[in-house]
């Protein structure tokens, strides 16, 4: 809760009055979406308050918007000129508000990953003694999710940023390309399965997780016979066996080539 009942003032203004907090998270609002909240605006009416505060570098009987600006951009849609508003008795505090923000965001109409994560590195850059743990449990979210968001916005690749931000790559996707970091071929080549409906998150997962766990392969097994006996190589025996095997082969050829000069045996040392 923003502001305890008893100090709330309530009002009806005109969207002339109201002014985007230029520090709020969110900073995408597709038209689709605010298409279809001006439909359910038109239909049942303003369900919610947006909750505004004044400022002082705003003129009089004017507000900064803290929680409501998709219902202001949609107004137009509606159309509507007037709309009903909670006014806060005082500018709230930068990081209590932008805590506030996140946390309506993280859990209402969500905010991009992007949006959320730049809103979080805020947080930590105005207070350093705060945690992602600490944060993710202020916020309303798990600290492993927040640990996804900010790998999304580190490693994803730049060019997956707008399909990620337009929900034709959903997060648990992004998340795992994310976990790719500096490969960014495979990210953009997993990416285009995805939204060309040939992978599912589950695939993608399994993609990355084998691709992020291949190491050289092992070497296969030699099986070996000297007359009646035989043996089988394994493991890394079996890259030593092949090691002498090629420095024998040196060996044959440096005899072949110089025959056994008395420097022979130091120089085959050495």
């Amino acid at each position: 809760m923003i502001l305890p009942a008893d100090n709330r003032r309530h009002a009806k203004v005109r969207r002339g009055q109201l002014h985007p907090d230029p520090n709020q998270p969110r900073k995408d609002f597709p038209q689709s979406k605010l298409i279809e909240l001006a439909d359910s605006w038109r239909s049942i009416g303003q369900q919610q308050e947006l909750i505004v505060f004044e400022h002082k570098d705003l003129p009089p009987g004017t507000f900064y918007i803290a929680d409501g600006e998709r219902r202001y951009r949609c107004m137009p849609f509606v159309p509507a000129d007037e709309v009903n508003i909670t006014i806060l008795p005082e500018a709230p505090d930068p990081i209590c508000l932008l805590t506030i923000q996140l946390s309506l965001g993280a859990t209402g109409e969500k905010l991009n990953p992007f949006e959320l994560a730049d809103g979080c590195q805020r947080l930590q850059v105005a207070d350093p003694t705060l945690t992602q743990e600490t944060i993710a449990t202020t916020i309303g979210i798990s600290p492993s999710k927040l640990s996804k968001v900010m790998g999304i916005n580190e490693w994803l690749a730049a060019a997956l940023r707008p399909d990620v931000e337009a929900g034709h790559i959903p997060f648990s996707v992004a998340a795992a390309l994310a976990r790719l970091r500096e490969n960014t071929p495979m990210q953009i080549d997993l990416a285009a399965k995805v939204k060309d409906g040939l992978l599912k998150r589950d695939a993608v997962e399994a993609r990355v997780s084998a691709i992020l766990n291949k190491g050289p392969r092992p070497a296969k097994p030699l099986r070996l016979t000297f007359g009646s006996v035989a043996m089988t190589v394994k493991g890394n025996a079996v890259e030593g066996l092949r090691a002498l095997h090629a420095k024998l082969a040196e060996v044959l050829k440096r005899i072949d080539r110089e025959g056994w000069g008395d420097d022979f045996l130091p120089g085959l040392i050495k």
